[in-house]
């Protein structure tokens, strides 16, 4: 698929769902939905899907924010107000770490009146064994807490350490194996893009049997990132798809009036394993900052 059709398909779901979006870059502008279902907001979905070719159009940079780390790649008067990481622990084995941070306009360590904060969550998932199935624990999607009765922007950062090419679709010269990404959580590069976006608690197959990119219920109180993120993926095939042991960062902005939480809200983030490849479906509730 060449860049300008992968666009228009792009255009063409953005005016289905009713949302904006930039025409390179940048954040995108996820609106308050109406109850039921809505489209999923489609930012760099699969090429080829369900093949051996099934890849992703690194030409295509929406919702994509750019800079030599996480921090850089902000727009300027962003200051970083918290940060940590947390195990990512299922039945009892961890199998990755959490990354979350908030940012917000500001300067020095003090926010200023617009009350504009930016969410950020990243994982990076390792190879440990969490079930009988032998398989790495793999994410599809990835859920925050948000508020409901506002608009949400969304972004993502890919990373600068040995990141894939930019040409499209993904075809030689990309890499023969999967390069070294990198271990600092504000450079390292993950080799999956971000897919979809929605204001959902629905991911990958949800409900049961559903279409990959099927229409999901809304729930507004919630934005769910799809990216795979898999230190040992079934189904890679370079050079059109490789393992991505780190998701992107992956970025919300609102106004929160109350500023943030600066104690991590039980249950407030979810990861979830939808089985891509036939994994057992597996849904991780963890805590994370909010916006008040």
């Amino acid at each position: 698929m060449n860049t300008r059709r992968s666009l228009s398909i792009l255009a063409a779901g953005l005016a289905a769902a009713g949302l904006q979006a930039p025409a390179l870059g940048g954040f995108v502008t996820v609106p308050v939905q109406p109850a039921g279902s809505q489209a999923l907001l489609p930012i760099n979905p699969k090429i080829n899907l369900d093949t051996p070719t099934e890849t992703q159009n690194r030409a295509n940079t929406l919702g994509t924010v750019t800079g030599a780390n996480i921090g850089a790649a902000l727009p300027a008067g962003t200051i970083l107000k918290a940060s940590r990481t947390a195990p990512i622990v299922v039945n009892g084995v961890t199998v990755g770490t959490l990354h979350d941070r908030v940012w917000c306009l500001g300067s020095g360590s003090t926010c200023n009146a617009t009350n504009t904060y930016t969410l950020g969550l990243r994982v990076q998932l390792n190879t440990n064994v969490w079930n009988p199935s032998g398989q790495s624990f793999e994410v599809n999607d990835l859920f925050r807490a948000i508020r409901a009765s506002v608009a949400a922007e969304v972004a993502y950062y890919r990373g600068v350490v040995n990141p894939l090419p930019t040409s499209a679709p993904a075809i030689p010269p990309f890499p023969a194996t999967t390069p070294s990404p990198g271990s600092d959580p504000n450079t390292a590069s993950a080799y999956k893009d971000l897919e979809v976006v929605g204001r959902t608690l629905q991911g990958l197959f949800e409900p049961s049997g559903s279409a990959q990119y099927a229409a999901k219920t809304t729930n507004n109180a919630w934005i769910n990132f799809r990216a795979d993120v898999n230190k040992a993926d079934p189904d890679i095939n370079p050079p059109w798809s490789y393992n991505s042991e780190w998701s992107p960062w992956l970025l919300v902005r609102q106004v929160c009036p109350s500023g943030y939480n600066a104690t991590p809200q039980a249950l407030k983030a979810r990861l979830w394993q939808g089985g891509e490849e036939g994994q057992t479906p597996q849904a991780i509730l963890t805590s994370a900052y909010v916006c008040n």
